[in-house]
């Protein structure tokens, strides 16, 4: 079950204009740091290895890089003296310098996990939307049509 979001969220980026495959490939492993128990330097190692064999013509470092932007900072695990108000607040202030290119990722990770949150626990549906809102109102850059999409979206539940 865990693949299904990383894929779904990779579908939407391969529709986006602009888009490149380093992107579709740093969606399908936007979460990994964080759910799984790969550190950084195996990724890279995973993604430098596939970069000189069926995969040569991928950028293995830019896809690590926009992964790492990706990647929570702000974690329970991390931050343990912060509630998640904080957290959530700190967080979406260092998304809002991520590049252009990740904020479009983090759209399509916030379109998807909406849909799967509204539908599967509403009761913490609201906490995340007004979450969600918050970050919307900070990240700025990338595609506007998607981040149009997630504003939409929290409207339609609303």
């Amino acid at each position: 079950p865990y693949i299904v979001h990383p894929i779904a969220v990779a579908e939407v980026i391969k529709t986006i204009e602009g888009a490149d495959f380093n992107m579709v490939l740093a969606a399908l492993l936007h979460d990994v740091l964080e759910d799984t128990i790969t550190t950084a330097p195996e990724l890279v190692f995973k993604l430098d290895k596939y970069h000189g064999g069926p995969l040569s013509w991928i950028n293995a470092w830019d896809v690590f890089r926009l992964v790492v932007e990706l990647t929570d900072v702000f974690t329970h695990q991390n931050y343990p003296q912060h509630n998640r108000e904080v957290r959530k607040g700190l967080e979406a202030t260092r998304l809002s310098s991520v590049s252009s290119r990740a904020q479009t990722i983090k759209y399509a990770d916030l379109q998807d996990n909406t849909i799967s949150i509204v539908k599967h626990d509403p009761k913490f549906a609201v906490k995340y939307l007004e979450e969600k809102q918050h970050l919307l109102n900070v990240l700025q850059d990338g595609n506007k049509t998607l981040r149009n999409s997630c504003i939409n979206q929290i409207k339609a539940v609303y």
